[in-house]
């Protein structure tokens, strides 16, 4: 919430929180910051989530707490999305404005994330 009220109308703000451990809800996991867990606090707060991105995996976590770290796995590994056992959970939000969202000035084309961010 100091976050939400420190942005101006309009102002955008990424998060980032390490994970690694499997996502094990009943009925949900939030405040260890799941990919859910963050996204609900971030909208609680009145931010509009734009983007999410939780990369890692199963083997990826295990082998990661193992001590088998980025040596050991493919970048298709390390990088791809997931929602039961992620290494990070990273979200870009923004504290909406008057008139919606709007490019910024100058900018002659839309920005797009990669290909394993989804909304």
């Amino acid at each position: 919430r100091t976050i939400a009220r420190m942005l101006l109308p309009g102002g955008f703000v990424l998060l980032g929180a390490p994970f690694m451990d499997g996502v094990h809800g009943c009925p949900d996991d939030y405040f260890r910051y799941t990919p859910e867990g963050l996204r609900r606090v971030t909208q609680a707060a009145g931010l509009e989530v734009l983007w999410s991105y939780s990369p890692g995996g199963e083997a990826v976590t295990g082998g990661g707490l193992l001590g088998m770290y980025t040596a050991y796995w493919s970048p298709e590994a390390i990088l791809g999305p997931s929602d039961t056992h992620p290494t990070n959970v990273f979200l870009l939000a923004w504290k909406p404005r008057k008139g919606g969202f709007r490019r910024w000035r100058g900018a002659s084309y839309n920005y797009t994330f990669g290909e394993y961010a989804h909304a």
